[in-house]
């Protein structure tokens, strides 16, 4: 089996290189920090993406200066080509009649847009999915919003103290 490969993001460096699996330290989980070894010394960096080393090299160059890498695009190059049958003129009456190439054209045709609506339907659910990195964002400035109210509701009462009588009612 081909040995994997992940694009690290060096934190404190703020770049991006490959390395071999076997130079990170415990599990390599997409999005997680951990203790990477490279050129024989220990750095925390940033799991950005995991797999083949091919495809390795042609993303590690996307990493943005935040350590991510943007949100995958189907690869149309990636796709095995179906293969049609080539038609010489001299065959093409004795095995194909005028209606049987129109019905093919018609249904490669139907398959490549059917193809093109399927290849959409998945950049759209892609894009609708949050990352781990999305909810932990959300999550984050959840609770900073929630540690802000907790400051401000004590003040709201010394304020509701401080207040005459029925002024509170009156909405002064």
């Amino acid at each position: 089996m081909a040995e994997r490969f992940a694009i690290v993001y060096f934190l404190r460096a703020k770049n991006a290189d490959i390395l071999p699996l076997s130079s990170i330290h415990g599990d390599c989980a997409v999005g997680e920090t951990r203790r990477v070894t490279w050129h024989d010394k220990a750095y925390s960096a940033k799991i950005v993406f995991v797999g083949p080393k091919k495809v390795c090299e042609r993303k590690v160059k996307d990493v943005s200066v935040n350590g991510e890498l943007p949100p995958p695009v189907f690869d149309i190059e990636d796709r095995h080509e179906v293969e049609t049958p080539r038609i010489s003129a001299d065959s093409t009456l004795s095995l194909w009649n005028i209606a049987d190439i129109h019905v093919a054209l018609f249904f490669q045709a139907h398959n490549e847009k059917r193809s093109m609506e399927i290849m959409e339907r998945l950049r759209l659910l892609e894009l609708s999915v949050p990352t781990k990195a999305s909810i932990r964002e959300v999550r984050d400035a959840q609770e900073r919003t929630d540690k802000e109210v907790a400051k401000i509701v004590p003040l709201l009462g010394l304020v509701l103290r401080r207040l005459p009588e029925g002024a509170a009612k009156k909405g002064v």
